[in-house]
Order: structure tokens, then sequence, then C-alpha cells
């Protein structure tokens, strides 16, 4: 019973941190404080440090380390000041532009894309999850891409002996919380690290499913036929660029930073608003991103690690810090 109590208690305390609501409740620090200490000590210790999680819920006015709880201190707002360009699709933005305005800074949302179903309607990536057998794979290469996936295996549940591959800890996150077990996860958040660690197939007629974007680049499906594999590279969504104003233009011109979470975003905010009307400070979640916006001419100050969401806001807080310090 207590076993269980213990293990209930601990996996509650993890999903906290992967909720936005701690950083609510506590704030960014103290959230990050929890997630530290949760991550370094026992189970037994998981469930008092779940007690007194609730205990500073209540009370509102306990301190982790030398940050205060209930009330944002100079320190819990590193980012005052600062405008951060905000580029990705406007129903997925809230929360990352949420936790910027938490931190101090001032969020300018300026969605340049928008994530739509394939012109199939998603049918084929249906066709193809069904046909999956023990030893094929499923490879999602982006959350966008678990989202999409996990919509269509709600349906047509995925085949037992099949293993699922996907890039990045962002994309982990987004299947695993939609009920998909991940096997493979690469240490590099690009298509050459899942090459370079994927296996091999047993037998001839052995199967990837590669579910991803329609507008992503060819070294994938590629390198994963030069491996000996038979590829579907199938489409489970596409982006599609979205108007910006003359305000959004202006707007990005008087940013401090722009936050990056997408090739996509990247070349589609270029596009919209030209290389002389974003700010100085380029902050992309991974080298994927990075090397997009290289490519168009950007200088990228940091790519965040880990290649997240939490990690992208991180290297913008880094980003600041050492601005700050070298000005004075």
């Amino acid at each position: 019973m207590a076993a269980t109590a213990t293990a209930t208690a601990t996996s509650n305390l993890q999903g906290c941190w992967h909720h936005s609501t701690v950083r609510r409740w506590f704030g960014v620090n103290a959230a990050a404080a929890i997630q530290t200490r949760w991550a370094a000590v026992s189970p037994a210790t998981c469930l008092t440090t779940l007690g007194a999680v609730l205990c500073w819920r209540i009370s509102d006015r306990q301190t982790v380390g030398k940050q205060t709880v209930g009330r944002q201190t100079e320190r819990e707002r590193p980012l005052d000041g600062v405008r951060v360009v905000v580029t990705r699709a406007r129903h997925q933005a809230g929360g990352l532009a949420d936790t910027l305005e938490e931190l101090g800074a001032t969020a300018v949302v300026v969605p340049v894309i928008e994530i739509e179903d394939p012109p199939d309607g998603g049918a084929a990536l249906s066709e193809h999850l069904a046909a999956l057998g023990p030893g094929d794979w499923l490879v999602i290469t982006s959350p966008n891409g678990a989202t999409k996936v996990a919509e269509a295996l709600s349906l047509v549940p995925l085949n037992e002996g099949v293993s699922v591959a996907v890039i990045g800890p962002g994309t982990r996150d987004r299947a695993q919380n939609s009920g998909i077990k991940v096997d493979l996860v690469p240490d590099s958040s690009i298509a050459e690290g899942l090459l370079e660690s994927f296996p091999r197939p047993d037998s001839g007629d052995a199967t990837v499913l590669l579910a991803r974007a329609l507008e992503a680049r060819r070294l994938l499906p590629e390198g994963l036929r030069e491996l000996g594999w038979t590829v579907h590279d199938v489409a489970a969504y596409r982006t599609v660029g979205v108007p910006v104003t003359d305000t959004d233009i202006i707007a990005c011109r008087e940013s401090d930073v722009v936050a990056f979470t997408s090739s996509s975003t990247v070349s589609h905010l270029c596009a919209a608003v030209g290389l002389d009307n974003l700010p100085e400070i380029v902050v992309c979640i991974g080298p994927a991103t990075a090397a997009t916006a290289r490519g168009l001419g950007l200088n990228v100050d940091v790519v965040a690690e880990p290649h997240t969401i939490d990690g992208l806001i991180s290297a913008v807080v880094d980003c600041r810090s050492a601005s700050a310090n070298s000005s004075r």
C-alpha cells in the first residue's frame, strides 16, 4: 500500500512539472527548483516533496531557496523590459507567450503559420498506420505529427510489434502524453541523428512509416532507404503561411529577441517581414531550426538545450543575462 502511494505521489509530482499549472502556482524558478529536487532524490523523498508542495500552495508564503513563492521577485522576472517575438501558430502560441510574460517579457505574438490537415484529410496516414505489423517502425518527426498520429490511432490502434521512433524530446513528450509508447529517441534532435541511431531491418520487406509535414526535407526517407527499409513517406499535416500586417512588421522591428520553434516559422517570418525587420537576437529551439535560420542569412545566438519549449525559454533568459552582463 505504501509503495503504491509513493509511486502515485511521484507520478503526480512529475506530472505537475510537465503541466504549466505548476508554473502559474509557484513561479517558474520555484517550479524549476521543484523539478530539480524531484529528479535528484529517491521515491520516498518525492512523497515528502509532494507534501511540501501542497503546503507551499496552501500557505502561499514559503520559499524555495532564495525564490519567494506567491509573489514574483526581481530574480523571477529576468526578462523585464524585453520584447520577444513568438511566431508559433496562433492556437499553440499561448503557453510560450504566457510563460515569457511571467518572466517579465512582453510577448509579441506574430503567428506566421497554421497547421492544417494534408490534402487527403489524413486518409493515407490512417491507411498506412493500420498496415504496420511486427518488425515495422513508425517514425514521428515533430509534436504536430505526434498529435495527428494520435488522432488517427484513436480510431484504429497500432498493431502489436510495431516500434516507434521520434525526433526530439518535445515530440517524445507529445507522443507519450497522447498514449503512444516511444522506443527510440536519438541524442541529436535532427534527421541525421535519427539515421545514425536507427537499426537496419531484419527482413527484406520491413517497413518504416514516416509521418511528418508535407513540406519536410528529403534527407530522412532517402537515408532510411539506404539502410535497407521500405519507406512510406506520408503527410500527417501541412504548414501554411499566415499573412502579417504592417503593425506586425513594426512590432518585430521594435523587439529585442525572436524565438523560433521550427524551420517553418523561420522561413515564413523571414519571407513575411524581411531580414531587416527582425530583432537583433535570434534563439532557435533546435539544430534543424538553427540550420534553416543560418541558411537564410541569420546569425543564431543560441540553440536551446534541451530542444523543447522550456529549453527555448531558458535560452531566451540566458541570452538576456549575457547581454545584460556584457553591457555592464
